[in-house]
């Protein structure tokens, strides 16, 4: 177990030549005298034009230690390079992917796509469980892939497989269960067309953020098309229920896991 702490700046040496090495060789002392649990320290340097630190803009220099952390979470073990989405509250992650486990229905016939996997560990931990036939998931961070089979491999759940691919063109057979996480601004409108043209049994939708969260379920359960627009086709679904879990208390946000079912 450990933590890893990552410092996004706008330059690598803010003021002058070798002063972020210094400065940061600094703070990495103290963070090893005052918090023992911090086992990494990694500079990022993004571009001051860029508005949020990714992959594609950001340069990750370690200053103390490897650039991941590991962690465990409902018996598996995790690791998680600095790139990789993980939930942060670990201990309210084990009662978010508990409900998404116990909505699912899950069993051993199923075909599971993990859309946003990052690290794996929603699939992972459903594998594990539950015991599906087949786990695919698809992410579009590589170093979030790596780890996902790298987790995977350490775990030894072998039905699973990850792929760096569009979500929306995916193509990796036909699922019974979709399981998608997305960011905060929910699924692309492509990718709910794809999802009913795939017309998988169930779909369990995990969000931090309800609103798109409620779009892109309206979208799935729309059987209507407007005058002169193309529908989106395909499956219908029904909203079979939706779980609250507290990820941030006091603060106003929450995590929701939605159940639908194909009509």
């Amino acid at each position: 177990e450990g933590v890893l702490v990552v410092l996004v700046a706008s330059a690598e040496d803010p003021a002058g030549p070798g002063s972020g090495r210094r400065q940061l060789e600094s703070l990495a002392a103290r963070l090893q005298r005052d918090c023992k649990e911090v086992t990494s320290l990694v500079q990022g340097v993004c571009p001051p034009d860029e508005a949020v630190p990714a992959p594609h803009n950001t340069k990750l220099l370690p200053r103390l230690g490897p650039a991941r952390f590991e962690t465990s979470l409902r018996g598996l073990r995790f690791s998680v390079s600095a790139y990789s989405f993980f939930q942060t509250n670990t201990a309210q992650a084990e009662e978010l992917y508990k409900a998404a486990e116990e909505m699912s229905g899950c069993g051993e016939g199923d075909v599971v796509w993990d859309l946003y996997c990052g690290t794996g560990s929603i699939g992972l931990s459903l594998a594990r469980h539950r015991r599906p036939a087949k786990l695919v998931g698809f992410e579009m961070v590589s170093s979030a892939v790596a780890d996902a089979r790298k987790n995977a491999a350490a775990n030894g759940v072998a039905c699973a497989s990850f792929h760096k691919r569009e979500l929306a063109g995916a193509q990796a057979g036909q699922p019974t269960l979709v399981v998608t996480d997305p960011p905060r601004q929910g699924m692309s409108a492509a990718l709910v067309k794809q999802l009913r043209r795939l017309a998988p049994d169930r779909i369990v939708y995990v969000s931090c953020n309800p609103a798109p969260q409620a779009r892109d379920c309206a979208a799935l359960c729309d059987s209507l098309t407007a005058p002169g627009k193309v529908g989106p086709g395909g499956a219908r679904y029904r909203l079979a229920g939706v779980r609250p879990v507290d990820m941030f208390p006091h603060t106003p946000h929450i995590e929701a896991v939605a159940l639908l079912l194909r009509e």
